[in-house]
Order: structure tokens, then sequence, then C-alpha cells
């Protein structure tokens, strides 16, 4: 992230099958919650992803420019992550 290799322990707190998953954890005193939300289109998946940082007693306006510092990156990141997947997913026999 932002140049610095780094590692988070997340949990899974909420999922619903072929629908939704919720990924959060902890990390300098922020919440990091990420949804994936799955829609089937014609021929295949709509992924969409809503990141949000939660300070833990912090005002939102200290936060916000490290939200809009990181959002090129988390882009970057679960992009990847989703083409990875995408291709595991491909590879699997019907």
């Amino acid at each position: 992230m932002l140049g610095h290799v780094d590692s988070a322990d997340m949990e899974v707190t909420a999922f619903e099958r072929n629908r939704t998953y919720t990924i959060t954890h902890h990390k300098a005193g922020t919440r990091i919650v990420t949804v994936f939300t799955f829609a089937p289109v014609t021929g295949s998946t709509e992924v969409r992803v809503e990141f949000a940082l939660e300070g833990d007693g912090l005002p939102f306006g200290v936060l916000a420019p490290l939200a809009w510092a990181s959002a090129g990156t988390v882009r970057d990141v679960i992009g990847r992550d989703l083409a990875d997947l995408k291709e595991s997913v491909e590879q699997q026999p019907a």
C-alpha cells in the first residue's frame, strides 16, 4: 500500500451465498470495511466493491484525505484480485 508491503488479518463479517460478503479489519486505529456484491448480468457477473474507513473515535475529516489518497491503490489491488479470481474460476471444469 502506497509503496510499502503490508499485511493484515481480515475477518469475514457478513456473507450471503452468491450475493455478497463483507471483509473487515483494523489497522492503525482505523476499521476498514470492504463489501463485495455480485449480480448476474447476461453472460457474466457484475462485481461491486464498496470500501470504507471508519476511525475509532476520529472525526471523518481526519480520515477523508487518507481515504482519498488510498482509493486508487485499493482499486488497483482489488482489481488484480478480481482478475485472479476470474481466471481461477474460468479454469475450473464446468
